[in-house]
């Protein structure tokens, strides 16, 4: 120790310390030259994906269901941030019709028809799926479209009744699991 002390108070001493301070601290800080900034990035913080199409954004968008060829339930929230009402529709792949959503401009609804927390006292019907064709684990497409203009696919993940889905379980599913208890 009385060595390392020694050889720092040298000119000799102090000029290594100050190029190796100078050398890791270049060294660290190129790190940010080449990475991206991740608060920049575009990202899903849940387990659903998002949907983008027009004026409205579907965000979380998942299924609960419990099993393959059962009912399901289609989960998050539809936005229309437009100054006009749009009509958004929610499909299968195959273009069968599961949902037909009226949404005022600036107005967001939970697509489990629960109400929004301090936005709005009532919720809406709840969008179902009478048959998921493929089971929990697996992604099931989903196609989202604003009436007169686009229509876009999302690979919705399908979950299991699970925490923190239990409150989500299709109507079938839950009485399954009242009769089991």
């Amino acid at each position: 120790m009385t060595t390392r002390r020694a050889l720092l108070r040298t000119p000799g001493g102090r000029l290594v310390a100050a190029v190796l301070t100078a050398v890791l601290g270049i060294g660290l800080g190129g790190c940010q030259l080449t990475s991206p900034m991740t608060t920049d990035m575009s990202y899903d913080p849940a387990d659903g994906v998002s949907a983008a199409v027009g004026s409205v954004t579907v965000s979380n968008l998942l299924v609960v269901a419990e099993s393959e060829g059962g009912p399901g339930r289609v989960s998050g929230l539809a936005s229309n941030a437009g100054a006009e009402p749009v009509t958004v529709t929610i499909a299968l792949e195959d273009r069968t019709e599961v949902a037909t959503i009226e949404l005022a401009p600036s107005q967001t609804v939970r697509l489990d028809g629960e109400p929004l927390p301090l936005l709005s006292a009532e919720g809406t019907e709840p969008v179902s799926i009478e048959e998921v064709s493929v089971p929990p684990g697996a992604f099931l497409t989903l196609r989202v479209g604003v009436e007169g203009g686009d229509t876009v696919s999302a690979a919705a993940p399908v979950l299991p009744p699970d925490a923190p889905y239990t409150g989500l379980a299709p109507e079938q599913s839950q009485r399954t699991a009242g009769q089991d208890g």
